[in-house]
């Protein structure tokens, strides 16, 4: 399992996915902080195989890698 926190990451979070999917075959969980951009549309378009939980508020890092693991 591979576990991401991220938080407006639009800029990096494809490629960021795309470099786990094409080079592995693990269970990808990513926990969005309520980002404001374009990070969760990303992630439902292109990558419908990882699991995405949407927080509805920033729970900062440490607290949003607890809630995946």
């Amino acid at each position: 399992m591979v576990a991401i926190v991220t938080y407006n990451g639009e800029d990096y979070i494809e490629d960021c996915l795309k470099s786990i999917v094409t080079k592995s075959n693990v269970q990808i969980h990513v926990l969005d902080n309520n980002s404001r951009d374009g990070t969760v549309d990303i992630i439902k378009e292109n990558y419908p195989s990882v699991y995405l939980t949407q927080s509805t508020e920033n729970l900062g890092f440490g607290k949003a890698n607890n809630v995946l693991l």
